[in-house]
């Protein structure tokens, strides 16, 4: 098995979280660093309660060989959550944005110090069925950041994401060829 890891090279089809600094105004260059840097420059929510917003970022390539066989992917978001006084507190998600559109998310955490957090998708949440390569390819990765309001603080929290990545298992496949010596030695003929 092998694996390999893509973080974002752009901005993708959700382009919603708030962005730490202001400028430059895309997103992906927010959560694309490694190693994490926390709070240098992040994406958040925004101070509205109970709102979602999200974000996907178009990822590098995967340079996995076709016939190849995906085991599993794994998304990693580094992230920080404020908590008030009343301990209401935002939260995060990492998700995967699939060629049609469809969303899929992760398990919904709060940590209140930069935490590094993952999820392992083995199926694809699309389709219950093993994952192919061209819908591996295909993915956008990105998060969601939602916020809440501190009824003791009468301020709003949200999750900040300062990292988003992707590490792909994968077990490469195919024919393999066979290298057969021709004439007089020196012309290798790949059958």
């Amino acid at each position: 098995m092998s694996t390999v890891t893509v973080r974002p090279t752009s901005d993708g089809a959700l382009v919603e979280c708030s962005i730490y600094p202001t400028s430059p105004t895309t997103h992906y260059d927010k959560v694309d660093e490694d190693p994490p840097n926390d709070a240098t420059d992040y994406v958040y929510g925004d101070d509205v309660g109970g709102v979602a917003k999200r974000d996907s970022y178009i990822k590098g390539s995967t340079g996995i060989p076709d016939g190849s066989t995906i085991n599993s992917i794994t998304i990693y978001r580094r992230h920080f959550c404020g908590a008030g006084t009343d301990g209401a507190k935002g939260s995060t998600e990492g998700l995967l944005r699939n060629n049609a559109g469809t969303l899929a998310y992760t398990t919904v955490l709060n940590p209140t110090v930069w935490t590094t957090s993952s999820y392992v998708w083995s199926t694809s949440p699309f389709t219950a069925a093993a994952w192919t390569l061209d819908e591996v390819n295909g993915l956008q990765i990105g998060c969601r950041s939602n916020a809440k309001y501190d009824t003791t603080d009468e301020a709003y929290y949200s999750g900040a994401i300062s990292t988003v990545w992707l590490v792909i298992d994968y077990t490469v496949g195919g024919v393999a060829a066979a290298i057969v010596i021709k004439g007089d030695g020196l012309t290798w003929i790949r059958q």
